[in-house]
């Protein structure tokens, strides 16, 4: 399976993998940061009353805009590259980290995976001799 990459498993290049590139710190877990959010209004609104929670609120909207923001801004990158190209298989693999969300892989490679026909969430990149990644 040299090569090939599923996004959202166990291990590193078996089909039931996470790709993974871990640059800075691993991706928080969706419901500690919808739980803290809801926190955050919570004391706003029992400290400041509704204008506290009004405020935290465009706090947390603000907070997914940016997300969404960086979300668009990788893919519009990544739309300018060949599918599946990488410059250096061997460099990209040595960066390959288990726990890395896919948009981080997209922004290290700069291109969108080719997907593998028949696995689910399954991605390869290639460099310009064919070497897999």
């Amino acid at each position: 399976m040299n090569g090939v990459f599923a996004v959202g498993g166990a291990g590193v290049g078996t089909p039931h993998s996470s790709l993974l590139f871990h640059p800075y710190h691993p991706p928080m877990n969706p419901i500690l940061g919808w739980s803290l959010a809801a926190l955050v209004v919570a004391t706003a609104w029992q400290t400041y009353g509704w204008q506290g929670a009004v405020f935290a609120v465009s706090l947390v909207v603000f907070w997914l805009v940016l997300q969404f923001n960086r979300s668009i801004r990788v893919m519009k990158n990544a739309s300018s590259a060949p599918v599946g190209h990488v410059p250096n298989a061997v460099m990209f693999n040595a960066k390959l980290k288990q726990g890395v969300p896919l948009l981080q892989v997209i922004t290290l490679t700069k291109s969108l995976g080719q997907k593998v026909s028949g696995k689910p969430e399954t991605l390869r990149w290639t460099d310009e001799g064919g070497a897999p990644a």
